[in-house]
């Protein structure tokens, strides 16, 4: 694919599950957005920079008042979400990827997994939202249920400031993992998930 000819801004958006209050049962599988980072590609400096949007930022979603970032999406898909952070950051947003956490576990899976570094044991269980994380400290290539704790594991001192820092190492190796030659013949499922 190479480098683009002109700098752009992705937006990258991870979403969580939202789960019916009294039965329990999924009701979105494309729900509030957990993860929010700008990729900003530049063909100038042959660089990727990343820049986080915590969840609980407050900002002015057009059309509902000053809410929570996250929510934009669970109101009005990406494209609210997609204007929200234009308005915001003041600055073009080119295109996005919104990953749910089904296709992110299988994208993980079918790369062969990433190789992470797991600042710290991690351990956290969610039975209503079926998160369970269970995480120890070191060098790990992590499989698609583990990468998928790593980037949803919050219970830090910074809360999601530290998670926020996981997952953008989390894109980074990511990114790295899909620039390998040897990823060229997943390219056609990469693309499906993708879709």
């Amino acid at each position: 694919l190479g480098m683009p000819h002109r700098r752009l801004n992705i937006l990258v958006m991870g979403t969580d599950i939202v789960y019916d209050n009294k039965t329990h049962i999924i009701i979105s599988e494309s729900g509030h957005t957990d993860t929010i980072i700008l990729v900003n590609i530049s063909p100038f400096t042959h660089k990727i920079n990343l820049l986080s949007i915590p969840r609980d930022t407050l900002l002015e979603i057009p059309g509902c008042g000053y809410q929570k970032v996250n929510t934009a999406h669970f109101i009005g898909g990406q494209d609210l979400a997609k204007e929200t952070l234009k308005n915001f950051l003041g600055i073009p947003i080119d295109n996005y990827v919104v990953l749910h956490p089904k296709e992110l576990i299988r994208l993980i899976d079918l790369v062969g997994g990433i190789r992470l570094y797991v600042d710290k044991d991690m351990y956290y269980v969610d039975n209503w939202g079926h998160l369970y994380i269970n995480l120890k400290k070191g060098w790990h290539t992590l499989k698609g249920e583990e990468a998928h704790g790593f980037v949803r594991y919050r219970q830090d001192p910074l809360g999601d400031i530290n998670r926020v820092q996981r997952q953008q190492a989390f894109l980074k190796a990511l990114i790295y993992k899909l620039s390998n030659p040897l990823m060229i013949g997943r390219t056609p499922w990469i693309i499906g998930i993708a879709k």
